[in-house]
């Protein structure tokens, strides 16, 4: 089991690694995770349409205005498309790779009409009462960033800390790694021949049997959504037939673009958009 300061060193590696200009993925080190994100995007995501993917989703569910939290920003790019695409919105981006957070106030520092919405600072989504006052936020969002601490007891406290900072009646888009919708999608691999997707070293999936139950203390579950069902389904099964196994994935493939035009169907994946409203209870 990886433990935080060895994921938390992963992140900070990884984003001294990022180059400007890079027009491919580039693969550093295949067994521990390493390499060189497509250039805007940085290291946090090899696919660039899930990346996409994401970010769509994310604005479909997304209020017009308001206080965001991007707990878990890593390079701060989610961020920062967020605020352009909203342009009422202010958010506070929190990671505690400092490496990461020193390479988001680069990029917003570089965008015009986003510098004075957002701030970005060096925190730990466990301990965010040391940051922030109960309640002080209408929105939080978190990206693949609870699937990358290092267990289940981290992952509660943080979500704990996360209900403690959004308001009453406050928006929490979750979208993270769920041991279900891989299940589902390794089921279809099955079928077709395929070896199952384990997961990468520094991330932790959630079990929604365990984490369902506890998200139900704090907020009301408006809406579970296997976002990338499709585009998965297509590149990491069909496609997977139309490869040697030998070879490094393509993503400027043909298949890709394709599965990124086609509406969404089905309930697997990696990751699900967990939608959630903060109950009117007392303070945490």
């Amino acid at each position: 089991m990886a433990t935080r300061n060895q994921i938390k060193e992963y992140w900070n590696k990884q984003a001294r690694l990022q180059r400007p200009g890079i027009k491919k993925i580039r693969i550093v080190n295949e067994k521990h995770d390493y390499f060189i994100g497509f250039s805007g995007q940085g290291g946090t995501l090899k696919d660039p349409r899930l990346r996409d993917i994401e970010i769509e989703t994310l604005i479909e569910h997304l209020p017009r205005k308001g206080r965001l939290l991007d707990a878990g920003c890593g390079n701060g790019y989610t961020t920062t498309e967020l605020l352009r695409k909203i342009p009422k919105l202010n958010a506070v981006g929190v990671d505690y790779a400092d490496e990461m957070i020193r390479g988001a106030s680069k990029r917003v520092a570089r965008l015009k009409g986003i510098s004075g919405r957002a701030q970005f600072m060096t925190g730990d989504m466990t301990d965010l009462g040391s940051m922030f006052d109960c309640g002080e936020f209408d929105i939080i969002v978190t990206v693949r960033s609870l699937m990358n601490l290092e267990s289940w007891q981290a992952q509660k406290k943080a979500i704990s800390q996360l209900a403690r900072a959004l308001r009453q009646g406050g928006l929490f888009l979750m979208m993270e790694g769920s041991l279900q919708a891989r299940g589902c999608l390794n089921k279809l691999r099955s079928a077709i021949g395929l070896p199952p997707f384990l997961g990468v070293w520094h991330n932790l999936y959630l079990d929604e049997k365990k984490l369902l139950p506890f998200l139900s203390r704090y907020f009301v579950i408006e809406e579970v959504i296997s976002y990338s069902s499709t585009y998965l389904f297509l590149t990491r099964c069909v496609l997977h037939t139309l490869r040697s196994p030998k070879k490094r994935w393509n993503y400027s493939h043909p298949m890709f673009r394709l599965a990124r035009q086609l509406p969404n169907e089905g309930q697997c994946g990696f990751h699900r958009l967990f939608r959630l409203r903060r109950k009117k209870t007392k303070k945490i």
